[in-house]
């Protein structure tokens, strides 16, 4: 739950303002070891975050915003070896909070795509949930 009065951008910002350590190196070693295959680096999140909410089709972080409302923010990053797609969508206000929902799909375009994911989809899933206690420890 988040606050009802935060945006769909707002709660991405939050999840991502702050990287730690770990995530940061593990961003390094992506880059590396993608720049092996020929894929562009991605140099994890921005430490400066937009001043307004992006519309669609400008990039934040290593994503182009494909869709964006106040209640949903949809993300997404193709490359040659994987297509990601994101999405953060807020419930309606249940008084003070809301439901945040993060769906995240990954189409893998070769057998590169394929081998990076194996410890990507093991990492993101506490990734993203550290990222979410982050979020709602300031709700």
């Amino acid at each position: 739950m988040v606050s009802s009065r935060v945006t769909a951008f707002e709660s991405y910002c939050g999840m991502t303002n702050s990287s730690s350590q770990l995530l940061r190196t593990a961003f390094w070693l992506r880059d590396r070891f993608c720049a092996l295959a020929g894929v562009r680096p991605i140099n994890g999140f921005a430490q400066e975050r937009p001043k307004a909410s992006p519309v669609a089709g400008d990039v934040v972080d290593f994503f182009k915003v494909d869709y964006i409302t106040n209640d949903e923010l949809f993300l997404v990053a193709n490359d040659r070896h994987l297509c990601v797609l994101v999405a953060l969508m807020l419930s309606p206000a249940l008084g003070l909070k809301r439901e945040l929902t993060i769906t995240a799909s990954v189409k893998t375009h070769n057998l590169f795509g394929k081998v990076y994911m194996v410890p990507v989809a093991y990492a993101h899933g506490l990734i993203v949930r550290r990222m979410l206690r982050q979020l709602t420890s300031r709700a």
